[in-house]
Order: C-alpha cells, then structure tokens, then sequence
C-alpha cells in the first residue's frame, strides 16, 4: 500500500491511490436457471377436499380443564 503523506502526516491529495493485494470478486447476482422445465401436473380429480366437524370443548372453562388434566395425570 502505497500513498504520499504531508508534512503534517495526512495523506497528500495527489498522492497515488491505494492499492491491494486482494483480488476482487464480482458475485454472480442472478443464478443460471434453465429456461425449459418440465412440471408434472395431475388432475384434481386424484385429490378430495373437504371440511371437517368442529369438535365441542370437553371444558366449560379454562379452570375445569387444568382440573380434568390434573385429575387424569394422577391416575
């Protein structure tokens, strides 16, 4: 690393600019991605939907419920 220094000891405005061993890396912003793919595609008739039943609380409140877990953890 080469620069001109003043007098005063701060580098000289025209000194020669700053020089490292290190070589540079350009990163590669974007990954090559294959412009042809093939996408397998089944058709909806192979899947079922459907919704399912809402299951009731087994608790009428928070408090009964830590009795019910207490209750069944000591069995």
């Amino acid at each position: 690393l080469t620069m001109g220094t003043r007098v005063d000891g701060w580098p000289s405005a025209g000194g020669t600019a700053l020089r490292s061993s290190i070589p540079t890396q350009v990163a590669n912003p974007l990954p090559t991605i294959p412009l042809h793919r093939s996408v397998n595609l089944f058709p909806l008739s192979n899947y079922t939907f459907g919704t399912k039943d809402a299951q009731s609380e087994r608790d009428h409140s928070v408090q009964a419920r830590f009795q019910r877990m207490r209750e069944e953890y000591e069995k």
